[in-house]
Parts: structure tokens; sequence; C-alpha cells
């Protein structure tokens, strides 16, 4: 393709620049993960102080399924739950999750903990980061040379067709995760995790149109999925309201506190401007 004006030029960037970010953003990943999705910085000490009966069943756990013990850091998080493998030797596994969580409801921290693991041992995360940058290069490529299309319909198309391959991943890798801990976990840590994935899906109807749409949905086949083995052993008929109603309460501060550290960035960024506009 011969490119002619500037808007050639222009769109010609944008479009591989898409690849090239991607790319960046998965070498910065495995050099050092040191923040939430959102931006919000790991604390200091990064792990997590839990009680010594927790650490005993979570050192059974891994001997059992022959996987390495990673760092738990207690953190506000948009994901509610991360898991960060970075293959790197520098940087231990480390999951977030959210504070008091394990303290809340014991049996659904295991639940998410054992769920995080699945990810981990299959390097979820990492495979995000290359699907990303495989989609946006090979788009690059088949729409702009390949068929023809100009650079504003390529970029618009990887810009609607990028996020949604990405959901469709997460929800296959969160299940292959799920049926992980339908494995490796106990009835009363599925309850748990039951217990968890109402409560995320309740405080996800809630949210903006589109994406509370879709984080509901993907909660939903969850749920029916956990029921549906749950059924199999157990009936579903013993419930924890309080347990619950807890838990949604503890999504809704993570909520609240993730508008408020969102807001103060931008308000960072305000004064930032302020200052140099003032030089």
């Amino acid at each position: 393709m011969v490119l002619t004006t500037l808007s050639d030029y222009i769109g010609f960037s944008i479009l591989w620049a898409l690849p090239l970010i991607q790319t960046f953003k998965l070498i910065h990943f495995l050099r050092s993960p040191m923040h939430t999705a959102s931006g919000r910085s790991f604390p200091k000490p990064y792990d997590s102080k839990l009680e010594e009966e927790l650490r005993k069943e979570l050192h059974v756990f891994h001997e059992k399924s022959n996987s390495s013990t990673p760092k738990i850091i207690e953190i506000w998080n948009p994901n509610y739950i991360d898991s960060i493998d970075t293959l790197s030797s520098k940087h231990n596994p480390t999951i977030l999750i959210l504070p008091h969580m394990h303290t809340i409801d014991k049996r659904a921290f295991l639940w998410l903990y054992k769920h995080e693991i699945a990810h981990l041992i299959n390097h979820h995360t990492l495979k995000l980061y290359i699907l990303k940058i495989l989609t946006t290069a090979s788009g690059a490529f088949l729409l702009n040379f390949y068929y023809g299309f100009s650079f504003a319909i390529s970029i618009l198309s990887m810009t609607l067709l990028t996020p949604l391959l990405h959901l469709l991943s997460l929800c296959v890798m969160d299940i292959q995760a799920d049926n992980f801990t339908f494995k490796n976990a106990s009835i009363e840590e599925l309850q748990g995790g039951l217990r968890f994935l109402k409560a995320a899906y309740s405080n996800a109807v809630k949210k903006p149109f589109f994406e509370g749409y879709l984080s509901s949905f993907l909660y939903l086949i969850r749920l029916k999925k956990i029921k549906k083995h749950l059924l199999r052993y157990a009936p579903l008929n013993t419930t924890y309201p309080d347990l619950e109603s807890q838990i949604e309460t503890l999504l809704q501060k993570n909520t609240q506190e993730e508008t408020l550290f969102i807001e103060s960035q931008k308000e960072k960024i305000l004064r930032w401007i302020d200052a140099d506009n003032d030089d």
C-alpha cells in the first residue's frame, strides 16, 4: 500500500501503534507488576496478614496440587480479584484480593484463592496479553493490507473487536478456573464461591447499562455452572444470607474506593496541567 497523504501516514501510525502498545504493556508487566488495573500501587509490605490456621490450609492445598505459593495482597481492585504471573525470577506470582475477604467469609476466600491459582497454573494473564498483541497485529494486516479497508474503518474495527475478544477470552478462562475449583475445592468452599458470585452478580446489575449487562451476563453463566455442580453433591437450600449481604457490602465498598481513587488521579492530572500552565 502506498501512503500519499498526511491522513494516510497518521492512520498507518495509529493502526500499527496498537500492537506496539500492547507489546510494551506486556514487557512492562513482565518486568515490574506493581499496580492494579486502575493504576493503584501495591501497598507495602506486600504480603497479606492471614491467620496461621488459614495459611496452613493453603500450604496443604499447594502440597496436594503441586503448585507454588504466591504472595497475597489485599487491595481495592476494579476486578475484585486478580492473579499476576510474571514468569520473572525477580517477582513471585501474586494474587490480589479484596481487603477483609478472608475474615468476612473464609470459605468464599478459599474458593477465590483456588480460582486464581488456576489462572496462575495456566498462565492466563500472559495469554491475554499475547492474544491482544496477536489480535491487533493480525487485524491491522488483514483489514488494511489484505482486504483493503480504509485506515479509519480498520482502526474502528480493531477498537471494537479487541475488547470483545478480550471479554470472550476472560469468560472462557474464568470457566476453566472454575472447573479447577470443582476438582480441588470442598463443598463448603464451593458454597462460598456461590455466595461470592451471587453478590458479584447483584453488584454488577447496578452498574451502568453496557458494563453492567456484560458483567452480570458473565457472572450469571458462572452461577448456573457452579449451581449445577453443587446440586450433584449438596442441597442448595443451605444459604447464609448474612454472609452474602456482607460480601455484597464489601463489593460496594470496593466500587466506592475505586471511584474515589480514579477521581483523585484526575485531580492530580488537573493540578499538574495547572502548574504547567502557570510556568
